[in-house]
């Protein structure tokens, strides 16, 4: 019975045991090797531990026990049995038969701790407990009639013996019973304390989460309220985050607009931020704080995500605009300026026309767009056309190519003396002159594969024009050319045509031969003709002189062409200085007078425009303002603008205009006439401005377009003097306009003078402009 007690409590089974007690006896460590615990929870798995050791211990003492008392049994039967006294060996039997159930209680008491742990003092334990108990005082109450009814027998001396024996580990028994009991409830007090730890932790996770319910199933309605409010101010701080990116990134602009630099070009460190363009580029990158990340104690720590070890400092955007707060204070004390304002009051003849030298004269040259080969006013039909004669299976719709070029040349002129204001002491922007299609190296450039079977080509055509009625007499057609660099083109020819078809020049065709001339120098050829009265003539310039019908192997024209005129001469009729020509035939002229009002009115164009009130119609003139020439004296000579400065803007504007009798009121017109003194103006200033910034450079920036629309201009015939007189700023005082302040002077302007009935445009004398701006004053760093 002893052995069925150890084996049992070596089969001992505890169910519902936490994970890190079983882990911790698996590690077959010491006491309290439980990884990672800590705090109350820790303090309960060692007392259980404890505890469970000490009921091990408890029970195998009880096995000891019970064998030392079936050790005892036998011999002292043994020894009776040698006495042969029945009676006394009935009396052994019973106290043998009490032994039995003893060792039975036993038993059931090591069957208890079978049981789950969490029940371990229920009944199966109480019963086997309690059972022992009741046997054990039988035990000692038999054994004091035992003593009573042997006494004076022969064997009084062996049972004696026994029951003093049997007795002490009745005691024992008793003692250790006890100990196991105080044990157990110990075991259950640690587990009953662990489930309740746990639940709290649940508890504590599920309202950390903010899950709806925990592990149990109860419901936290507080959590599901906390979670939607979290999960509603997440999304609002990622609206917020990203309005706050836009917001930043605006800031950005609106201060290298302020400075007129761009910031990823600064790679210079400032006195109180880094260079700017170490940051400036990051802003797309800020993610924000993701709180599921940081709880993560490993999260800060991937290079995956913040790219920082241990901090998210740089993704938060406010860290982006006080770098950008700490440039613009950083800006006054590395680039120390002072701001200043001035009042400019600039004649818009003497001013801006006049050292434009936009004079427009009626030109000796006849021919239309004498510049734009290839160009043509749609409207009126008027300027050249393209004649091709392409064949009918090619699908190409451009059979000759004319490329306006870009580049000047200069000095490159035969027997060019530059003395002699005749000679083009610069050929800008010449045009070339192509056969699109049989060209083919072009043609495999500009992306055209389309070649005639066996390499062999056919002629493309010709550029043409027919002038307007001449009167009778002689004239001259002259031309510039010369030939493309690294290109071996064949001759090209040129003729005037009249309107019957006839060539007129000698009754031949004009052909160049070696297009590149001497040394492929711009050359000049010219070709004299003979006009009838009211005649007109047809001007074609052929790519090549090759043969207009069947194919050709040769290479095709290509060459460039510059100064195309056709003048009145007389006698020798040599070329004069070349007239270049738009939709009308008038030139500028940079050596007639611009003193004269009608001069500075013919600078206008008249145009009209569709509105809701219906057409109306307005004088436009379009200029542009660069400091640049300012500073030289090309433009605005009078120094109305400091010069020397930077940054300059707007900050006002009004416009005087200059004359007498600029409104008339006739009869019949309403009172209103005569009470208005003023001429509605539009003002327009282009969005492609440049900002001279504090590094000696000019930043472009692209803003919208600006309009100061129906504005009222003073019409009180008076000339607007700096500094202004009193009279003059009452007059202006309620006719300066502020929809400029802030953009740069600089830039490209479109002035409308609206035509109305009182309007009369042949008595304005000039335009002044009253600007009133602002501007930066660099100073010098003594450091």
């Amino acid at each position: 019975m002893a052995n069925e007690i150890k084996e049992k409590n070596q089969a001992t089974i505890l169910s519902n045991v936490p994970k890190e007690f079983v882990e911790g006896m698996e590690r077959g460590g010491g006491t309290g090797d439980y990884l990672n615990i800590e705090g109350s929870y820790y303090d309960s798995l060692i007392e259980m531990e404890t505890s469970l050791k000490l009921v091990k211990t408890g029970i195998d003492n009880i096995g000891t026990i019970a064998s030392l008392i079936s050790v005892a049994v036998e011999k002292t039967k043994d020894e009776i049995d040698l006495t042969n006294l029945a009676d006394e060996l009935d009396d052994f039997r019973s106290m043998q038969s009490m032994l039995n159930s003893t060792a039975a209680a036993l038993s059931s008491t090591a069957n208890a701790l079978s049981a789950n742990p969490g029940k371990i003092a229920a009944s199966i334990f109480h019963s086997g407990a309690a059972t022992l108990h009741i046997i054990v005082v039988a035990l000692e109450f038999e054994i004091m009639n035992i003593q009573n009814r042997i006494s004076g027998k022969q064997i009084e001396i062996q049972l004696d013996g026994f029951l003093a024996t049997y007795l002490n580990h009745v005691i024992s028994m008793r003692q250790t019973v006890s100990g196991i009991e105080e044990n157990l409830a110990r075991v259950k007090k640690a587990m009953n304390r662990i489930n309740s730890l746990k639940k709290a932790a649940s508890s504590l996770a599920a309202r950390a989460t903010m899950s709806d319910t925990g592990d149990a199933g109860k419901v936290y309605n507080v959590n599901t309220v906390m979670r939607r409010r979290y999960n509603t101010n997440r999304l609002l701080y990622e609206n917020q985050l990203k309005y706050a990116k836009k917001m930043a990134f605006l800031a950005r602009r609106s201060l290298e607009f302020k400075l007129g630099v761009k910031l990823r070009d600064m790679n210079q460190d400032l006195y109180l931020v880094e260079k700017p363009s170490s940051w400036v580029d990051d802003l797309c990158s800020v993610t924000g704080i993701d709180y599921t990340q940081i709880r993560d104690a490993s999260a800060l720590t991937e290079t995956n995500w913040f790219g920082e070890d241990d901090n998210y400092a740089h993704q938060y955007v406010g860290t982006y605009i006080d770098n950008l707060t700490n440039l613009m204070t950083s800006y006054g004390i590395d680039y120390p300026f002072h701001d200043g304002d001035d009042l400019a009051v600039i004649s818009l003849k003497e001013d801006i026309i006049r050292p434009m030298g936009f004079c427009y004269d009626d030109s000796r040259n006849r021919l239309l767009f004498s510049g734009q080969l290839g160009q043509v006013d749609i409207q009126n039909t008027k300027g050249w056309s393209i004649v091709t004669q392409c064949d009918e299976e090619s699908d190409d719709e451009k059979c000759i190519e004319i490329e306006n070029r870009t580049e000047s040349y200069a000095s490159s002129v035969v027997d060019c003396d530059p003395s002699n204001r005749l000679c083009p002491q610069l050929i800008s922007a010449p045009q070339r002159i192509m056969d699109a299609k049989g060209y083919w190296r072009y043609i495999e450039r500009v992306g055209y594969t389309w070649i005639t079977p066996g390499n062999t080509h056919s002629t493309s055509g010709y550029v043409a024009q027919i002038t307007e009625p001449l009167e009778r007499g002689r004239y001259l057609l002259s031309f510039w050319h010369k030939n493309v660099p690294n290109v071996d083109a064949p001759d090209f020819r040129v003729e005037v045509r009249d309107l019957f078809g006839n060539i007129m020049q000698s009754g031949n065709a004009f052909v160049v031969a070696n297009p590149g001339g001497p040394n492929h120098l711009w050359t000049q050829e010219s070709i004299p003709i003979d006009v009838g009265e009211n005649e007109s003539v047809e001007v074609r310039v052929y790519p090549s002189n090759l043969s207009v019908n069947g194919p050709q192997t040769e290479d095709f024209g290509d060459f460039l062409l510059w100064g195309m005129q056709l003048e009145g001469c007389e006698g020798d009729c040599t070329p004069t200085e070349y007239q270049r020509t738009y939709g009308e035939l008038k030139a500028i002229n940079q050596y007639c007078s611009n003193n004269d009002s009608e001069v500075f009115r013919s600078n206008f164009e008249e145009k009209c425009i569709d509105t809701s009130a219906g057409k109306r119609c307005y004088y436009e003139y379009v200029f542009p303002l660069n400091m640049d020439q300012v500073e030289k004296g090309t433009l605005i000579p009078s120094a109305a603008i400091s010069g020397g400065n930077f940054n300059y803007r707007h900050s006002t504007v009004a416009i005087n205009i200059v004359g007498t009798n600029v409104r008339q009121c006739f009869e019949g017109a309403s009172s209103s006439c005569y009470t208005n003194a003023y001429v509605e103006y539009s003002l327009e200033h282009n969005g492609l401005v440049e900002i001279r910034n504090g590094l000696n450079s000019t930043q472009e920036f692209n803003l919208p377009n600006a309009r100061i629309s129906n504005a009222k201009a003073v019409t009180a015939e008076v000339v607007i003097t700096n500094p202004m007189s009193s009279n003059h700023q009452s007059l202006l005082a309620d006719k300066k306009k502020s929809e400029f302040r802030g953009r740069p002077l600089q830039g490209l302007y479109t002035l409308r003078i609206w035509k109305s009935d009182a309007l009369q445009w042949y008595n304005i004398e000039d335009i002044q402009l009253i600007w009133n701006y602002r501007y930066w004053s660099k100073f010098n760093n003594n450091y």
